[in-house]
């Protein structure tokens, strides 16, 4: 089988621990730099070229697309689909999944827990509002924030507004959010492989930093999710369609709570933190996607 990684850079951890995963499986791979791309359709032909040269026929496709680069990564994912590819990530999940806002009206639409949030009209702070609707601190996190960038807190009122005054002058869009303090400056990410979490790792703050993430120099552990969080964190995933993700949970002081759904993430604190070969269950999943998909093909073909 060939499996083609949509990745920037062949050098990232995540990149080559999925090439080892694959070629230990005996599959044909190949990096492919998905900004390298360009898309044809011409004459009812759908084509993909890279650095000018045609993408040759390809079973599976696992797509590792940054934030920034969402939109044509999407497309590029689409057109692969369109010609009867097996993607890892569906480009529909990947869109749904990476609009903050969109993803917790999904989770919260479907019974999930997710933090109190609010999108605030940006023409006017109602104070009293506010006050009224949400307790200080509060976190303001940008709509395409990303590793722990572009989230903020907010001690008072005052700051709230005109942190949010700022980000309206840059054209930046954000949601607040409930702080939960029981959290104590640690988050869990349960890592979902075809509706089942494979591995689970609690990460911590460093002293004086509230955000959690191993970009920002947190540490992390492996660690034992409650029956709550299983359910959520594989639920969250039904519900964005998502058959790898990387759901990062809160533990309140009764509950706990999805905090985010990472449609690509990182294979290197996962792997670290629990010595679970997190790129094996991966491909796992795209050989039984491709054996469907052909299962499937040769079934209508019957009819």
């Amino acid at each position: 089988m060939k499996i083609a990684i949509l990745s920037r850079s062949s050098a990232l951890y995540s990149t080559q621990s999925l090439v080892r995963a694959c070629l230990r499986r005996g599959h044909e791979v190949e990096i492919i730099d998905h900004m390298s791309i360009d898309l044809f359709i011409r004459d009812g032909a759908l084509e993909i070229h890279s650095n000018g040269v045609p993408v040759g026929p390809v079973d599976a496709i696992i797509p590792r697309i940054g934030s920034s680069v969402t939109s044509m990564g999407t497309s590029v994912i689409r057109q692969f689909e369109l010609k009867g590819v097996f993607s890892a990530t569906s480009s529909d999940a990947l869109l749904r999944s990476r609009d903050k806002l969109s993803c917790l009206q999904h989770l919260a639409a479907n019974h999930i827990s997710i933090p109190d949030t609010m999108v605030m009209n940006y023409l006017h702070f109602n104070t009293l509002f506010f006050r009224n609707n949400m307790k200080l601190p509060v976190i303001i996190k940008l709509l395409d924030s990303t590793h722990g960038l572009g989230v903020m807190i907010a001690n008072s009122t005052k700051s709230t507004e005109t942190i949010l005054e700022t980000l309206y002058h840059l054209k930046e869009k954000a949601i607040l959010q409930d702080f939960i303090r029981e959290a104590k400056g640690t988050d869990i990410r349960a890592f979902v492989v075809d509706g089942v979490i494979v591995a689970a790792m609690q990460r911590k703050a460093p002293d004086g930093e509230f955000r959690s993430n191993l970009h920002r120099g947190g540490s992390a552990r492996m660690i034992r999710l409650t029956p709550q969080e299983q359910e959520i964190a594989i639920r969250a995933c039904e519900v964005m369609g998502l058959g790898i993700a990387g759901v990062d949970i809160l533990r309140g002081r009764d509950q706990s709570y999805v905090l985010e759904v990472n449609a690509s993430p990182g294979l290197e604190g996962i792997e670290g933190a629990t010595g679970v070969n997190v790129a094996a269950r991966i491909v796992d999943y795209v050989e039984k996607g491709v054996r469907m998909k052909k299962e499937s093909l040769y079934a209508n073909r019957r009819l």
